[in-house]
């Protein structure tokens, strides 16, 4: 594991891991089951229902959608937990599994990969899955503006991921930079502007970076080295292209 610095004001808003799978068999697994599993930390359930991949977006112009992550087959229903603070969900169908922290206080690597394996390992033995086809890991970054400080390049530095061009920008940016790290790999790389707000009086700027491995079958035995490979090229992808400014403000000065 890379040992990576811990920040007093991190800009992550949501966290985001799916484990896509197929199952050995075809049997439904019950609600029940999984609120004996769950119920305690996470008492609210939904059901899905859904075979259909669809997305609807709206917000302001300039305003980045999220970016989707479509599993490889149609999701076969499943359900939906959320914790009482209605920031933490865990996500179950029979094709796939997704945690999710959104807003609140993000723990830290460590402490949020460890409850992540946590949590498939006890979801594992009801699912049954006869072998792995993907992991995600996607981090969502809002950097919020400041009255002197109104654009793109004084928080942003251009990099590997991002063009100069586009942190020269003035005013309205928005970017999707696809690329393959690897072979079996995806990185989805998403840059653009949020309007002021509550939480972003001046304006703010949505950093999204969205790392997926899909190497045909994945043994079950390696998806905590893989989450490691996944964050530290979201990590690195930050990192570099982050100003003295923003670091700075990282680190709660």
């Amino acid at each position: 594991m890379t040992d990576h610095p811990s920040y007093a004001k991190p800009t992550i808003v949501e966290v985001t891991c799916e484990i896509a799978f197929v199952r050995q068999s075809s049997d439904r697994f019950s609600s029940r089951s999984l609120y004996a599993l769950f119920g305690d930390e996470f008492p609210e359930m939904q059901t899905l229902i859904g075979n259909m991949n669809l997305q609807i977006f709206v917000g302001p112009p300039g305003a980045i959608p999220p970016a989707v992550q479509a599993s490889p087959q149609a999701a076969v229903g499943g359900f939906r937990l959320g914790n009482a603070a209605n920031n933490e969900f865990i996500q179950v169908s029979g094709a796939n599994f997704v945690y999710q922290l959104v807003g609140g206080t993000y723990p830290g690597w460590p402490a949020l990969k460890e409850k992540l394996l946590d949590h498939w390992s006890k979801i594992k033995g009801e699912v049954k899955p006869a072998k792995l086809i993907k992991i995600g890991l996607r981090y969502v970054n809002l950097v919020a503006k400041e009255p002197n400080h109104t654009h793109l390049g004084d928080w942003l530095q251009p990099s590997a991921d991002l063009p100069p061009t586009l942190i020269a920008s003035e005013g309205h940016f928005l970017a999707r930079i696809e690329s393959s790290p690897s072979a079996g790999h995806l990185k989805l790389v998403s840059l653009g502007n949020q309007d002021p707000g509550i939480s972003t009086e001046h304006g703010g700027i949505i950093f999204d970076i969205d790392r997926i491995c899909q190497e045909g079958e994945i043994p079950m035995d390696t998806i905590s080295e893989k989450l490691e490979i996944l964050h530290d090229d979201v990590w690195t992808t930050f990192d570099s292209a982050k100003t003295p400014l923003l670091h700075a403000r990282l680190r709660g000065e």
